[in-house]
Parts: structure tokens; sequence; C-alpha cells
């Protein structure tokens, strides 16, 4: 009976681990303001290098086809900010628009939170020009780039993952 109660923990924690997001691996290298989108373990990414320390992509898991928004912390925060959430504010074109998000520390090494392709950040990363975003309660850590030809590459991530 113990046995079998191992085995099937064992079972769960495997199932578990089975449906991990596919971002769930080290970000790939981006160039900087040149949107990109290609293959990852398991799914796809859309990303952009950018000015700034930390660094956003926007992600899908070919499993369940869902996106999610990524964000790895700057080099000099990593070890030291670990679970929790954080905010986030995108600022579209000058500040005129600006979105909130919460995202949850994931165990992998990331913040994340879903991303839809009909979210009101979607909606605005179609139109807008370009986006500054800035995570609340960390002076100095904010990533400022273009938009352009983004939706033309989050819409391939979602393609691969489709």
């Amino acid at each position: 009976m113990a046995k079998r109660l191992a085995a099937a923990m064992i079972a769960g924690v495997v199932a578990i681990s089975a449906v991990a997001p596919a971002w769930a691996v080290t970000l790939p290298d981006a160039r900087r303001d040149v949107w990109t989108a290609h293959k990852i373990n398991r799914g796809a990414i859309a990303q952009v290098n950018s000015a700034g320390e930390g660094r956003f992509a926007v992600v899908c898991n070919k499993a369940d086809r869902k996106g999610f928004l990524v964000y790895l912390l700057p080099a000099e925060d990593r070890g030291r900010l670990k679970g929790g959430s954080i905010d986030v504010v995108f600022n579209f074109d000058k500040g005129r628009n600006k979105i909130s998000r919460t995202l949850t520390w994931d165990a992998e090494g990331y913040f994340t939170d879903p991303f839809g392709p009909r979210s009101d950040l979607a909606e605005w990363m179609k139109r807008a020009y370009d986006v500054k975003i800035n995570v609340k309660g960390q002076k100095g850590v904010a990533s400022d780039f273009s938009l352009k030809n983004s939706w033309a590459s989050i819409t391939r991530m979602f393609e691969i993952c489709g």
C-alpha cells in the first residue's frame, strides 16, 4: 500500500512538471529593437532586446496554446529577488496610455502573467508605436523599446504554437 501511494505521488509530480510552461528555459538572444519570433522548448517566443536591464518577452506553450508575458530580472537582481509578485506599468506612446499588470514569481526565475491575443495589453501593442515598461518599487528598472513589427512577431509566435 505504501509503495502504491509513493508511486502515485511520484506520478503526480511528473505530471505537474510535464505541463511546465514552454518558456521554462533560458531566454535566447534577441537583437536590440528588432522583434524576433522563433521556436523554443515546447513552444515559441516573441521578444526584443531593449534599452534597460530587465528582459521582457511574450511566449506561448504549444501544449495548451496559452500566451504568457515573461520578465527576466536584471542581472544584479537575479538571486536577490525571489517569490511574490511585482507590479509593472506599460506606458504606451510616451505615457499617454497606461496599463498596469501584476506578474507573479515562477520557480524558473521569471515573473509571469497570462497574455492573450485579444487582451487590453495586446490591443495596445497592436496600435502603439513605442512602450516604456516600469517595474514599480524597483528604482532604475525600466525597459524602453519600439513596437514596430511587434505584432507580426507575436502573431508568428502564436502560429508556431497553433
